[in-house]
């Protein structure tokens, strides 16, 4: 369970650090109530949350002792993110809008 949410956090964490760049995005950010927090210093919290959640997940794949054990935690996980990936192809297909708000720097 620790690897699967680990890797969620991760890949969460870098998208955050992104918010406040995005162009499509901004107009959200000025408006939210962590507005007042710099932008700067959001983007540091979620590289570094990146980088220290991803050196934890990458443990779990490195190190037999934290109990993942067997390929079926690996399948579930490839299977998770292959599945959102076709879904994401699936609605930019089907709404121009969304592939658009993916391409939008």
């Amino acid at each position: 369970m620790t690897f699967a949410c680990g890797y969620v956090f991760v890949f969460s964490a870098l998208a955050a650090a992104r918010i406040p760049s995005r162009k499509s995005l901004r107009s959200a950010w000025r408006t939210s109530q962590i507005s007042n927090v710099s932008a700067l210093w959001f983007k540091i919290t979620g590289y570094v949350g990146f980088l220290v959640g991803g050196s934890m997940v990458l443990a779990y794949l490195i190190v037999p002792n934290l109990g993942l054990t067997g390929n079926v935690p690996y399948a579930v996980v490839l299977f998770v993110i292959v599945i959102s990936y076709l879904l994401m192809v699936y609605a930019s297909a089907k709404n121009p809008l969304v592939g658009k708000s993916f391409r939008d720097e």
